[in-house]
């Protein structure tokens, strides 16, 4: 018969625990533990109080006192912990099948404060995309934009008072700004975990070289086709597809993580199911696609641009399926009405309107808005205490999802899908929701609490946000490859 040293081991924690700590924050404002950059799980203060530990640099010896833990104790931490092995993995779902696991139901507000966040260094661009939103956000001068000193300022509020653990740094674009690695390697002093979404453009090798240098951990590179007639027409200048490739393999061979993104519109969509092959071949192993956000300029100005959500739940899953067969991560970044297209049924993730709620966005002014899209400023961090930005009633308004349509606060699933884009209906109206019955109350509208009635124990409430897969019971849980997994 094993002893309980041999049923439930702990020798391990200590360096798994090492090898995590990079990517994993505690927020004890409003208990969570954050998976960089933007999956979010609920801690209660035992859980806090022990990963606080471990992730200051204490072992597991210690953060027990020294005594050698009763078997049933033993047993319930060898149970936390291969379940935060889970969890990283991705491969916790909603926790079925664990005996650690119990689900509650699921109560908004789930966070308190923004999980990511992105600043636009400036609307200067050296594209002219079909799509772009930035163009529009001109209510005087693009050339308008923050001194170093006051991204800098707006870096620290971002990880001291928003208590963010990451920043994007976006725009139009970024690298037109000659003090983009200064303020990188800010952003590092400060403990943020930095990413760059660019066109490439201006991405060459020194320029890469510099940004690695000052400390930048990953970049996201604007690519809007599989060959250059589709990527050329969407951003208007000849020759950017051949850039931005050779910005790809820029940042791949200087060792920086990086992957593409694509924005699905009409012009392209027929090509998207292309565009796995393309980054395979580039040597990434992950590339993400989101669906263009409409506005009633577009409509009249761009004919045949705009997607609507009927028409984007089989692209999506047509490109989903040749990624699985290359070997390839696919990800998909934009809500969709779960009536229409539910993103965790297809293993997906949980979508839902961030704005001002999981996201908190900075336009080249110091000013919060929504999201990059989403034109409306909410206050300026420059001039105001981010408590009063973020709290202010418009804030509020958007965070509880009051410009959701009608049908979709009635509907059962709006816990989880939160009615989507405000603004997709704000320019395409809400028809296509006319046809579609209230729908029943899921059963994946819970939060997940992580730990069993023992006091040691009642460790985690691990939230359905980002929670796109279901364990499958027993010792393994199944990974969104359909591989199975051992719990550590």
């Amino acid at each position: 018969m094993p002893t309980p040293e041999q049923e439930f081991p702990l020798d391990w924690v200590d360096r798994f625990i090492g090898e995590i700590k990079s990517f994993v924050f505690l927020r004890e404002y409003d208990e969570l533990l954050i998976l960089v950059p933007n999956q979010s799980y609920k801690l209660n203060r035992s859980g806090m109080k022990l990963m606080r530990a471990l992730l200051d640099g204490r072992t597991l010896d210690q953060a027990l006192g020294g005594r050698q833990p009763p078997p049933h104790v033993r047993r319930d931490l060898f149970q936390f912990f291969t379940g935060i092995v889970a969890m990283v993995k991705g491969c916790l779902g909603e926790g079925r099948g664990r005996p650690e696991v119990e689900a509650i139901p699921y109560r908004r507000p789930y966070i308190k404060l923004p999980i990511i966040s992105e600043v636009a260094l400036t609307y200067r661009c050296n594209l002219a995309c079909r799509f772009c939103y930035a163009g529009q956000h001109r209510d005087g001068d693009t050339a308008i934009q923050m001194t170093t000193a006051e991204v800098k300022r707006v870096l620290q509020i971002i990880r001291h008072e928003a208590q963010v653990p990451s920043v994007s740094f976006t725009g139009g674009e970024p690298t037109l700004r000659d003090d983009l690695p200064e303020l990188v390697a800010e952003g590092v002093r400060l403990g943020l975990r930095v990413n760059l979404i660019s066109n490439g453009l201006r991405l060459t090798p020194a320029l890469v070289a510099a940004l690695v240098a000052a400390g930048l951990d990953s970049a996201q590179i604007s690519l809007e086709g599989p060959e250059a007639a589709i990527h050329d027409g969407l951003t208007g200048v000849p020759g950017s597809f051949a850039a931005t490739v050779a910005a790809v393999q820029a940042c791949l061979a200087a060792g920086l993580p990086v992957h593409t993104n694509t924005t699905l519109t009409g012009f392209n969509v027929a090509a998207a199911d292309r565009l796995p092959a393309l980054a395979r071949s580039l040597g990434l192993d992950r590339f993400s696609m989101n669906m263009v956000i409409p506005a009633a300029w577009m409509r009249e100005a761009q004919p045949g641009l705009l997607l609507t959500y009927r028409e984007i739940g089989p692209t999506v899953l047509r490109v989903k399926a040749v990624a699985r067969d290359l070997g390839i991560r696919f990800m998909w970044y934009s809500p969709t009405p779960y009536c229409l297209f539910n993103p965790i049924a297809h293993n997906l993730g949980n979508k839902g309107c961030a704005a001002c709620d999981g996201l908190l966005s900075v336009d080249p002014r110091g000013r919060v808005i929504p999201c990059s899209s989403f034109f409306e400023p909410q206050g300026s961090l420059l001039e105001q205490p981010f408590t009063e930005v973020w709290h202010s009633v418009s804030a509020t308004r958007l965070r509880e999802k009051q410009e959701a349509p009608a049908a979709c606060r009635t509907c059962g699933h709006f816990d989880l899908c939160e009615g989507a884009c405000p603004l997709y209906w704000r320019a395409m109206g809400c028809a296509e929701l006319a046809p579609v019955a209230p729908a029943a109350e899921p059963e994946s509208a819970t939060d997940v609490n992580f730990g069993n009635t023992r006091p040691i124990s009642e460790n985690l409430v691990l939230g359905p946000r980002n929670s796109s897969r279901e364990s499958q019971g027993g010792n393994h849980g199944s990974c969104e490859d359909g591989s199975r997994c051992p719990r550590r």
